[in-house]
């Protein structure tokens, strides 16, 4: 990126990154003015907290980052916190100690960091224990396309869709056991913990996986035509920040069954999936499937839900974001 005289920078080692923070900072990376992005290296290292990049800005400038990676500087840094998950579900001490020593001091100098959505808002107020942090719900947007041609059923077999890693929150054993009490489905997997997907599936029936499709590297297009032509998207997740397959399923007009349990996917989804509210029932999960699956949606209305993801407008809130931190001196 071109320099500029601003004192604005931005981290834009995240664009490489195939995680929902990479499709995050490419995104709205792209569509603000031309900051300048100095800094090198993974931004996951454990030793990117002495980044020499980060450590040679000088207090006048800003310094976005679309992650929550952050670390020594005397510039004031905008951090983007997506949950707080490194907290909860995918929790260490070493994650512990590092929101507890470098994050939350970071977020609380800075008097301002950026979220997804409201439900992950609520837990950062919490976690930040400051009421004059400003936390701004920037949001997400929708970079996949729905397909020209109109959904159909593309055979009598019902097709079930996972988008996601295979982590504890995830809850992909429901998704297995759900699928071993539908024989009449299959399922379609998109994901790169492949080998995790093989060991869950033999450990619930040697036979499962005759009908699991296991798919990695999928394009934006290519996710378009399996949200389309899959029956429904199964999201068992117990939290999530945001959820960007739900609304991406919805664009597609592919069904959405979730656990009622989860805010931030029943904020995204405003009412257009299909709640299961006993998270380990098996059969509850079964039941919402097959009725979710012969539904017929109401795309006008879900369109217009839709509306308020696109990244022009989540772009336009950051750089509003990046303005105001910067104008308060």
């Amino acid at each position: 990126m071109k320099s500029n005289n601003l004192g604005i920078v931005v981290d834009g080692r995240w664009n490489a990154s195939v995680s929902g923070i990479g499709r995050f900072s490419r995104e709205v990376i792209k569509r603000l003015p031309s900051y300048q992005s100095i800094m090198k290296g993974n931004p996951t290292s454990p030793l990117d907290w002495l980044n020499v990049g980060r450590i040679r800005l000088p207090k006048s400038t800003i310094l976005f980052c679309p992650g929550y990676n952050t670390g020594l500087t005397q510039a004031r840094q905008l951090l983007t916190l997506h949950d707080l998950m490194h907290l909860t579900c995918e929790s260490s001490m070493l994650k512990k100690t590092y929101y507890e020593v470098l994050v939350r001091p970071v977020v609380r100098k800075a008097g301002m960091v950026l979220t997804v959505s409201h439900s992950s808002a609520s837990t950062i107020r919490e976690w930040v224990n400051d009421t004059s942090v400003d936390i701004k719900v920037v949001g997400n947007g929708i970079s996949i396309r729905r397909p020209d041609s109109p959904k159909m059923r593309q055979n009598e077999q019902r097709t079930l869709l996972y988008v996601g890693n295979m982590m504890s929150h995830k809850n992909f054993p429901i998704v297995l056991q759900a699928l071993h009490h539908l024989p009449e489905a299959s399922l379609t997997v998109v994901s790169n913990d492949v080998d995790e997907v093989t060991r869950q599936a033999n450990a619930i029936s040697s036979s499962l996986l005759n009908r699991i499709k296991l798919l990695r590297g999928v394009t934006d297009d290519e996710m378009a035509t399996l949200y389309s032509s899959s029956d429904v998207l199964v999201m068992p997740s117990s939290e999530e920040g945001f959820g960007l397959p739900a609304v991406e399923a919805l664009t597609c007009e592919c069904p959405v069954v979730y656990w009622s349990g989860c805010s931030g996917l029943e904020e995204v989804l405003g009412g257009f999936g299909t709640p299961v509210d006993k998270l380990a029932d098996i059969s509850s999960w079964v039941d919402a499937v097959r009725t979710a699956s012969t539904q017929t949606m109401d795309m006008d209305s879900v369109n217009q839900w839709l509306k308020q993801y696109q990244w022009n407008a989540v772009a336009d809130r950051v750089q509003t974001a990046i303005t105001e931190l910067k104008n308060r001196g």
